[in-house]
């Protein structure tokens, strides 16, 4: 692939945009690689996490404009359902996708964070869905998507104000789930893939699919699946880690 470093070591799945040229820019030909590389990851049930990153100064640029220029409305509605499927394709993986945001994340490159489970970013992460300073609008699933973490007025606003969201206002919106200094991200990643590694995949897949649900059944429903799966872990894992670590602290003594 030329635009898309493709990596799985040790059961996480690692996907590079690599198109510094246009700062990671989304065109048919990354967005087919994209695709091609998620496509891999659709059968193996080894896997704990995928980690989507880019450069240090771009995640993603958002939609590559050459690229949409040449559009008519049909094309263009092709195009943004084509790019909402795969953007769709990553939240509906059953192990923790993780987008680690450097430098910008405009438009299409918001979004695709956005599809992923958690956002990690440095302290130099721009964020911003710029489309109507163009006379269109975000086409990758991000009108709601970031509703879904900063509401309806922070997403109009950032919409129509052109507004570009700093790593620490993305942070109090809910945008990102970490801000990490930019020297310090290496080894947060590092530490953070090895608590991902720790736990089985069963409980992984179970447990996001646990959460993912929750909020569309009603209290009570949510409140007996998380007993059920409560009592299933406990029974296979947890009552095994907690003496392990109850084990530990005595030996410490």
């Amino acid at each position: 692939m030329q635009y898309i470093e493709f990596s799985l070591k040790d059961k996480i799945a690692s996907i590079r945009l690599n198109k510094p040229e246009k700062l990671n820019a989304l065109d048919h030909d990354l967005l087919n690689e994209l695709s091609n590389s998620l496509a891999q990851l659709e059968e193996d049930e080894s896997i704990k996490a995928l980690f989507i990153t880019g450069s240090t100064q771009a995640f993603c640029a958002g939609g590559d404009l050459n690229y949409m220029a040449k559009m008519n409305q049909y094309d263009a509605r092709e195009a943004s359902l084509w790019i909402q499927q795969i953007f769709s394709q990553i939240e509906a993986f059953p192990f923790f996708t993780i987008a680690v945001v450097e430098g910008i994340a405009f438009g299409g490159g918001l979004e695709l964070a956005l599809s992923c489970d958690m956002r990690i970013a440095s302290e130099n992460a721009q964020f911003a869905l710029p489309e109507m300073r163009y006379g269109i609008i975000p086409a990758g699933g991000g009108t709601r998507r970031f509703q879904e973490h900063a509401g309806y007025a922070n997403c109009i606003y950032a919409m129509s104000a052109n507004k570009i969201l700093s790593a620490n206002d993305a942070l109090n919106q809910g945008i990102i789930q970490e801000l990490v200094r930019n020297k310090d991200l290496a080894d947060f990643l590092d530490n953070y893939k090895q608590k991902i590694l720790s736990y089985t995949n069963e409980s992984i897949y179970e447990v996001k699919a646990l959460v993912k649900s929750a909020m569309s059944k009603s209290r009570q429903q949510a409140f007996r699946d998380e007993a059920e799966l409560f009592g299933k872990l406990m029974e296979q894992e947890g009552s095994k880690k907690i003496q392990s670590f109850f084990e530990s602290k005595q030996d410490k003594k």
